[in-house]
Order: C-alpha cells, then structure tokens, then sequence
C-alpha cells in the first residue's frame, strides 16, 4: 500500500509551471556611479579652499611698535585736558621715567627721584642741563604729589613732559635702521 501511494502520485500529471513575466527594464546606473569622481573632486577643492582661508587668517600680522617717544607723547595727549592733581602729576611723572629708562636703555628698576637723577646724569648720550632740567620736573612733581596742600600755581605737568620729551628727542642721536641702510 505504501508502494501504490508512491506510485500513484508519480503518475499524476506535473502541474504547469506558470508564465514567465517579461523581464525587468536594465538598471540604471546610481549617483554615486555616474557622479562620484566629481563630488570627490568638488569635495576636496571644498577642503583645500577652506584650509587656505584657515591659513589666511591665522598668518601673523607684521606688527608696527611704536617708539618710546610716540608712545609717551600718546599718553601724554591723553592727560592733557584733565584737571591737575594727585594722580594726573603722579601718571606724567611715571609716563616720562618710563620713556626715560626705555631710551636710555637703563635697568628697569623702581628708583626714587634721586637715584633716577643720578642715572640720568651719569648717562654720557644726555646734556648735563637737560638731564638738570628732567631731574628737577621730577623733583617738582614729587613735591606737587606730597605736598599736604598743592601749591597754587599750577605745575603744567603734561605741557613740561611733552617739551622734556620733545628736547630729549631732539639731543638723541639719529638711529639708523640695518635694513634700510643696506
């Protein structure tokens, strides 16, 4: 019985085998396929040209330093329509030891008035009166800043650090620049 089962279902007819459908149309190409070599080159140009803008605004800047005699004419210019005090008298004298010791290229030590006098009448580059004359501004402001009561004429501290300044300026010999030179 197991054997006419086997036989009986070997000898049915096969069913059909259904129709093919007509073939799918070809696959086209991708993007990526058609356009990838040139969003790889659009890419990398992206990329160097931002790079470079990186470079180009991080590039040191040439940096123009202001001489000690603009610098300390600059500051002076600032102070010169303020009211004369305590603090105006003590900013100018500290604004001209300041130009003083940068010019001649003293120690930048804390010197009391005296001990600056002294350097800068030891210094052979300064005239003996203008040293004279820079020692004594110097002196005078000490005296307007400590004084229990200021005095009532005015010390006209910014008008005289200019014109030391300026004479200063003037008595220095003329530096000449090594690359301009050559």
């Amino acid at each position: 019985m197991a054997m006419s089962a086997a036989y009986s279902r070997a000898q049915t007819p096969p069913e059909k085998i259904p129709a093919l459908l007509p073939p799918h149309p070809e696959l086209h190409a991708t993007f990526w396929e058609l356009h990838g070599w040139q969003c790889v080159v659009g890419a990398l140009v992206f990329v160097s040209f931002v790079a470079a803008v990186i470079v180009w605004v991080r590039r040191p800047r040439a940096v123009m330093i202001a001489s000690p005699a603009m610098q300390a004419r600059h500051a002076l210019e600032k102070l010169r329509d303020q009211p004369e005090d305590g603090v105006l008298v003590m900013t100018v004298s500290r604004i001209l030891k300041r130009y003083v010791l940068s010019v001649l290229k003293l120690p930048p030590e804390e010197l009391t008035t005296a001990e600056f006098r002294h350097a800068l009448q030891a210094q052979p580059q300064v005239q003996p009166e203008l040293a004279a004359a820079t020692g004594d501004f110097l002196r005078r402001c000490d005296e307007w800043k400590f004084a229990p009561e200021h005095p009532a004429e005015k010390l006209g501290a910014v008008e005289n650090a200019l014109e030391l300044v300026e004479q200063l300026e003037a008595s220095r010999p003329p530096v000449i620049n090594p690359e301009v030179a050559a």
